[in-house]
């Protein structure tokens, strides 16, 4: 009997000692402000410089006593815009406008594990009775690839008008996303005609369109007509993003006239 008591003394200070050892992580606490950013956009009538707040957003660490700065996650959980505003101003160019952030959150839902649409207000006429907000959208979140130019993009965009003090702006509104090459990649760009057929007179036309750039990609030199018989040589030259395959839709337009429109499919670097 007093062996089974000891025993039972024993795992008790033993539990006790092991319950000590833990002790729950503390993080410090972090808030997501907005900050000023000053961006220089030429000068003013008067040849002094000019500067506007465009901001950025910042992630502060409250510092407690015995709490730990988290991990940074390489996700979508960061301090991030929540609403742009578009800032009107005059430089000796004229009137002028450049999109400035106005308030940053952390989204509070968990980490994207795809590219994927998500909300991006601008702020437009902000302090006139055109004022209104504006969901533009933007582009979020990983793509499994091992090539850094693969990146969540915008792959469909359409232009909505504005009414403002100055007559009507237009914004390119983001509709869809999918992962491509930041470089240079293929977008939906859509196209109206008028054809002859009386039952459903217009035809939309997804052309496409290439966007993006090839910096640091050089086209080699060429021979013409062929290299064993180089009449004239073309000398190295930059390359561009540009359509590397497409077809084409054939239609009668209103008039009676055959209509053949090149769709792009794919774009790359290549020559312009």
């Amino acid at each position: 009997m007093k062996r089974t008591h000891s025993s039972h003394i024993i795992a008790a200070v033993l539990f006790a000692t092991i319950s000590s050892v833990y002790v729950e992580t503390k993080f410090c606490e972090v808030a997501c402000t907005r900050v000023s950013e000053l961006k220089n956009v030429g000068f003013d009538n008067s040849k002094v410089p000019m500067f506007i707040d465009k901001g950025k957003c910042q992630s502060n660490y409250t510092v407690e006593e015995g709490c730990e700065i988290p991990p940074a996650q390489d996700c979508d959980r960061v301090c991030q815009p929540r609403a742009l505003e578009i800032q009107r101003y005059h430089n000796r160019d004229g009137p002028q406008i450049e999109i400035a952030i106005k308030s940053c959150y952390r989204p509070n839902h968990s980490c994207l594990n795809k590219c994927e649409l998500k909300r991006s207000f601008v702020h437009l006429f902000s302090g006139s009775k055109y004022h209104q907000r504006v969901d533009v959208g933007r582009c979020v979140g990983p793509c499994q690839e091992t090539d850094p130019r693969i990146q969540c993009v915008s792959t469909r965009n359409v232009t909505e008008a504005f009414e403002g003090p100055n007559g009507f702006v237009t914004l390119d509104i983001v509709k869809e996303c999918s992962c491509g090459n930041t470089n240079c990649y293929r977008s939906d760009y859509f196209e109206s005609y008028t054809t002859n057929n009386a039952s459903n007179p217009e035809k939309v036309l997804n052309v496409g369109r290439c966007v993006g750039s090839c910096p640091g990609i050089t086209l080699p030199a060429q021979c013409f007509p062929d290299p064993d018989n180089c009449v004239w040589e073309l000398q190295p030259r930059p390359s561009h993003c540009v359509s590397t395959s497409s077809t084409k839709e054939v239609f009668t337009d209103a008039k009676g006239i055959q209509i053949k429109v090149p769709l792009i499919k794919t774009c790359g670097c290549g020559s312009g």
